[in-house]
């Protein structure tokens, strides 16, 4: 699995997200090469799990590329260009159901 991949989930893991999916995006035209999907517990464990991906990308000189959702943490999204990250409440994750998206792509990692 890609480094940036590996960092992201320690991330989450360390910060007891649950639900983790990778998802690689086998079409020729997509916009980016990644989904990472996980659940938070709590609005304050959404944003614990965005400052741990963002703080370990940094120190290995990887960069956020744009970043929405953070103050209202039940859906957080981070772009880090050919990877995007969503951190969900439970709630919101169900309803957007974004597993059912990217449905017949790769799942290369699930914990």
């Amino acid at each position: 699995m890609e480094k940036r991949i590996e960092l992201i989930t320690k991330a989450i893991e360390e910060k007891n997200g649950k639900n983790i999916i990778v998802i690689k995006l086998n079409t020729e035209n997509r916009v980016f090469d990644f989904v990472v999907l996980a659940t938070g517990s709590s609005n304050r464990n959404i944003q614990a799990i965005t400052d741990e991906i963002v703080q370990q990308l940094k120190e290995s000189n990887v960069f956020k590329f744009s970043g929405e959702g953070y103050q209202e943490a039940n859906w957080v999204l981070l772009d880090f260009s050919d990877i995007v990250v969503h951190i969900f409440d439970k709630e919101t994750r169900e309803y957007y159901d974004l597993e059912n998206l990217f449905d017949g792509n790769e799942i290369i990692y699930e914990k």
